[in-house]
């Protein structure tokens, strides 16, 4: 007697591969290791650099326009026929829909097959992304209103939402309009343990690399490099900084800003700019080379990016490698740092090299708290609620 195979399916309208989406990789993961095969329908990206047993990845869209944002909602609808030529017949548990565009497809199978459809929220779609966009303007605004009365449609017809934090939650539901009820769950992005641990060895990459004392203490920031960061500011202060320390910028970001970067990093000695493009391992091994992490943002126009929270990949990287966080006040995330006393919040750059010096004069008790922050908010010990609540539903 056979025994039938159980699928869920994911939808991911991005451009990029998955390697750099680190939460639809580890819910993959999760399902695929309790006994489902999972289908993440996208659109083509080149290396994804993911291949996990059970794990399927169909291409259903070669590219998305992103100059004319039209053009980018009516990819929607092949995405839509597309996936439905595989997706029927092949009896989902669920639909999983990523993000605005995601669910819109999600959404739309789900009526289609008949099947209940999941809202999983890592960007929240807020008006202030489209209002600052240069080119296309009205184009811009046209298309965040139609996204949005969309996304409100089918964010109503899902069973359950699953986003970072509470106040992440409060942001989309008021944006969507309509009252958080008892279907969300909270998920941090943060990363799985590896093999069941939560401490790896620390390694000596960026020091090999770059030529860097083994004495110096190596400030690291890992992420986004453009002008709603303020990287430029944090560089300019590093003259405040104790001696012996090394601020080290991985990251990528925009030509032009990227050259401002390096034509401002040649007048600080203490800087570094890493540009490599790593995988989920080099990137690991990376951030363990290091000993403090930094998040910094200083755009406050896009709720998404400020309102952080939960949803700092970064931060749970740090602190799975057991660096000690310096960050800024950024709403929700300060609260986290704070009441783990896994790093230092501060109100501006001037104040970075001090609270590098009480971390360093502190740092056995700053880096313990980050081990018991990042068994706090490990991935799959609040993923598998998801996946719980969904299979007691559909017995």
């Amino acid at each position: 007697m056979s025994t039938q195979i159980k699928r869920i399916a994911f939808f991911v309208h991005y451009m990029h591969p998955l390697k750099i989406s680190p939460s639809i990789v580890n819910s993959a993961i999760m399902w695929a290791k309790s006994g489902y095969e999972v289908d993440i329908y996208k659109c083509e990206s080149g290396n994804e650099g993911v291949n996990i047993p059970n794990v399927n990845i169909i291409y259903v869209s070669k590219s998305i326009p992103t100059l004319n944002p039209l053009k980018r909602i009516s990819t929607v609808f092949s995405f839509i026929r597309n996936s439905y030529k595989y997706c029927k017949g092949r009896n989902y548990i669920r639909l999983i829909g990523f993000d605005p565009y995601g669910l819109i497809i999600a959404g739309a199978l789900g009526i289609i097959l008949r099947l209940p459809i999941v809202y999983y929220s890592l960007e929240v779609l807020t008006p202030a992304v489209y209002r600052l966009q240069a080119k296309f303007k009205v184009l811009h605004w046209l298309h965040y209103i139609v996204l949005k009365k969309l996304e409100r449609f089918f964010h109503r017809r899902s069973e359950l939402t699953v986003i970072q934090d509470k106040q992440r939650a409060e942001l989309l539901y008021t944006t969507n309009a309509f009252s958080i009820n008892n279907s969300v769950l909270f998920v941090p992005n943060s990363p799985l343990r590896d093999n069941g641990d939560y401490i790896k060895p620390r390694s000596n990459y960026l020091r090999v690399k770059y030529s860097i004392d083994m004495n110096s203490k190596i400030i690291l920031y890992a992420g986004q490099i453009s002008e709603a960061i303020g990287i430029r500011d944090l560089i300019q202060y590093t003259h405040l900084w104790p001696d012996g320390c090394v601020f080290v910028i991985h990251g990528f970001g925009p030509k032009d800003y990227i050259q401002k970067i390096i034509s401002l990093k040649n007048q600080f000695p203490k800087v570094i700019l890493s540009q490599d493009l790593l995988d989920e391992n080099e990137y690991n091994t990376m951030i363990r080379s290091a000993d403090i992490g930094i998040i910094w943002r200083i755009d406050k126009k896009n709720q998404n990016s400020f309102i952080m929270g939960a949803a700092s990949g970064k931060m749970f990287y740090y602190l799975k490698s057991e660096l000690p966080i310096i960050s800024n006040k950024l709403p929700g995330l300060a609260e986290l740092i704070e009441d783990t006393q896994c790093g230092i919040c501060v109100d501006e750059e001037t104040q970075v090299g001090d609270a590098i010096l009480r971390l360093l004069n502190n740092f056995s008790f700053y880096q313990k708290n980050t081990t018991l922050c990042f068994k706090k908010y490990e991935f799959s010990k609040h993923y598998q609620k998801v996946i719980d609540i969904i299979e007691r539903s559909s017995k």
